[in-house]
């Protein structure tokens, strides 16, 4: 039981982690294509 729930704390980490990472490459890439004039708008 220890063990089962040890994994899932591990996996929901793991999980969370992953989405951080893709919040922070979409942020990236928004202001990538922000200096690259991609958005005319100011």
């Amino acid at each position: 039981m220890v063990k089962q729930n040890k994994f899932g704390c591990v996996l929901r980490r793991v999980s969370c982690v992953e989405h951080e990472k893709d919040t922070v490459l979409l942020s990236l890439s928004f202001i990538l294509l922000q200096k690259n004039g991609y958005f005319k708008e100011k």
